[in-house]
């Protein structure tokens, strides 16, 4: 297998064969086992990848470096940052490519043939010497009895697997026989579809002509392959249009397929009989610790002897034997859970793991002493747990909201948000091993903002906050986000407003929420979307627009009340129901002027009074509420006039 930093970091245009990588870069390769125990537990999906391609070219895979881009590009994203090993088969393989002189030699040739055939893709390695110029070759290790080796299918039903879709993908036998494995996991009753489930392993990239529709492409494959069979996969990859190059890979793959569920039901089979084993040895261990130890206790006490020396080890080895006992029942009872939610055995060990993790991590940390300057000052105080992982790791916010402590891959750096991850900040802790900083001995250093040096600061801490200091931490910070949202609230209301002009400007500005004039104060928009081809009544416009001088409260004041208001808006309503007004100057109604002007043909107008907030109610003729400060959006349904949910209507 290749290391994956080594490809994170290589700069090449493509990758070379494998021959080539082994004499130019040896340390490039890591041995590995696998087995089909451990393919239904998942144990390599997090830590392995698999590459599913097509090769452009009969001598050269990736001849123009397409493929190794997308590799590398994977590797470095969220979803393959913790791929360690990959493997693809030029470069994990001897190849055979005599036209470009690349011979494979009689030991490279059984190695080739065992990878393929027997031991699982170069994945079950045996013990041989090699010069020092050569990594660990492979040779054939039987996997756990009563099932053998299923060739490259291990690969890509046990680890992460990248599929590299290009326009000729889904007509070649190696590549959908990968992609349909990729697309499945074990159960104890054989295969099943793991798409759309927490133990999806594949990830789609497409790669030249099929990038360009990357969504259509990638939806084929899936709604291909998914939900397969592998009595269904074997009837599809044995037609004859699925061309393979080595005719005898598809004879020898195809009656493999159908072996599968039974493959990995024996492998199930094994692990409950590996985990009843493991349970009944250490209950057995258990017991003869006990009767060593109550043996050693009796003995004590007949020769009057202190029990020190011989019942103390006696004691600690009932200890861990309980302890492995305990051990053996709870990783019976996970693999038990994990098969009846139906997900990976692994996948729900690393759960359990990860909740265990993230108990250790402190809720609270403070940072103080030393002798700061400049923006590191900004640093010290109280941070609380934010639950996101950086790298891997927990992170910090402080309580000003702006500070952060966060892990970037070698030491852990007191940062700005933006800089989340990177090796940039004020403050610096290196100490790679530590899972938090607090847990740390090594000395802090600090900077004082750009182009200033780091200084050792021996004297600042990072420890673990008390109960008492996050909960005032919490209620100010509570305070804080109130007063920040107060104050963005202001803020919008005085940009709505602070252009209104006009007679009427400051009574409209309280309505400014509600009521349907653009901020600018130039358009009627709150009402309707506003375009050129619009037309609203000129009793509304009126009504509406503080522009043209009106006073929309001013009619309660003028005419004393609901009454004499009720009937300026009715009689004016009625008598100009017919008549349309275009918003701005003439210019509005030119074809060429992009000023926006009102629109809707309306059916009736109403007023709704709310403890102190007014606001009006404009209806179409299809009874849709036109609603104030929503612009480009479409009319919503709105109770009629006059029933229970409707406004109290002036018409």
């Amino acid at each position: 297998m290749i290391k994956a930093d080594f490809l994170r970091t290589f700069s090449g245009k493509n990758l070379p064969f494998f021959q080539e990588l082994r004499a130019k870069h040896p340390s490039a390769f890591v041995e590995v086992t696998m087995n089909y125990e451990e393919v239904v537990r998942g144990t390599h999906v997090e830590k392995i990848l698999s590459i599913s391609h097509r090769w452009m070219e009969p001598t050269q895979p990736d001849p123009d470096g397409e493929q190794l881009k997308a590799i590398k590009a994977f590797l470095v994203s969220s979803a393959g940052k913790r791929i360690e090993l990959v493997w693809i088969d030029a470069g994990s393989m001897p190849q055979h490519q005599p036209t470009v002189g690349l011979i494979r030699s009689e030991q490279d040739t059984a190695d080739f043939k065992t990878m393929l055939s027997q031991v699982c893709a170069a994945l079950c390695l045996g013990q041989r010497t090699f010069p020092a110029t050569q990594p660990p070759m492979l040779t054939p290790r039987p996997c756990s009895p009563p099932f053998t080796c299923a060739q490259v299918n291990m690969l890509y039903l046990g680890t992460t697997v990248l599929i590299l879709y290009d326009l000729s993908y889904v007509s070649r036998f190696w590549t959908q026989f990968e992609a349909w494995l990729s697309m499945q996991f074990a159960t104890p009753n054989g295969l099943k579809s793991a798409v759309d489930t927490k133990n999806a392993r594949y990830h789609i990239v497409c790669i030249q002509g099929a990038a360009a529709q990357d969504e259509l492409y990638r939806k084929a494959l899936v709604d291909t392959w998914a939900t397969k069979t592998p009595q269904q996969a074997f009837d599809f990859l044995s037609q004859p249009d699925v061309t393979v190059t080595n005719a005898s890979d598809k004879r020898n793959q195809l009656p493999k397929i159908k072996a599968l569920d039974a493959t990995v039901q024996g492998a199930f089979q094994a692990i409950e009989a590996q985990l009843l084993q493991r349970v009944a040895a250490s209950a057995g261990a258990v017991e003869r610790a006990k009767a060593e130890l109550q043996k050693g206790e009796r003995e004590c006490q007949e020769a009057k002897a202190r029990e020190d020396a011989k019942v103390v080890p006696l004691a600690e080895a009932m200890a861990r034997a309980e302890g492995e006992a305990a051990a053996a029942r709870a990783a019976k009872e996970m693999h038990a859970l994990a098969i009846k939610r139906g997900v990976m055995p692994m996948l729900m060990e690393r759960q359990a793991a990860q909740k265990a993790w993230e108990a250790t991590w402190p809720p609270g940390l403070k940072i103080e002493g030393g002798s700061l300057r400049g923006k590191a000052t900004e640093y010290v105080g109280l941070y609380m747990l934010d639950g996101r992982l950086v790298n891997g790791r927990p992170a910090w916010k402080h309580t000003n909201g702006s500070c952060w402590i966060a892990f970037s891959g070698t030491s852990w750096i007191a940062q700005p948000e933006a800089n989340l991850g990177q090796k940039l900040g004020f403050l610096m802790l290196t100490d790679a091993a530590a899972a938090s900083p607090d847990a740390s001995s090594a000395t802090w250093q600090a900077s004082a903002g750009s182009g200033s040096a780091w200084a050792s600061q021996p004297a600042l801490k990072c420890t673990i906050a008390t109960a008492a200091e996050l909960s005032a931490a919490q209620a100010a910070a509570v305070l804080r986000a109130k007063e920040e949202r107060r104050a963005r609230a202001a803020a919008a209301r005085e940009a709505s407003v602070k252009n209104f002009r006009g007679p009427c400007a400051d009574r409209c500005k309280p309505l400014a929420p509600c009521f349907c004039v653009s901020a600018d104060g130039e358009a009627i928009f709150g009402c309707v979307p506003t375009e050129r081809s619009y037309f609203l009544p000129a009793c509304l416009h009126m009504a509406l627009c503080p522009q043209l001088g009106c006073d929309p409260l001013g009619s309660v004041e003028k005419l004393g009340g609901e009454g004499p208001r009720q009937g300026l808006y009715v009689t004016t309503l009625m008598t100009t129901l017919g008549l349309c007004c275009i918003q701005g100057n003439s210019a509005a109604t030119s074809e060429d002027s992009n000023e926006a002007v009102c629109c809707v043909q309306v059916e009736s107008f109403a007023f709704q009074q709310e403890n102190d907030l007014r606001w009006y109610q404009l209806k179409d003729s299809n009874q849709h509420a036109i609603v104030p400060g929503e612009r480009d959006s479409t009319p919503q349904p709105f109770a009629p006039l006059g029933s229970a949910s409707a406004p109290r209507s002036l018409v």
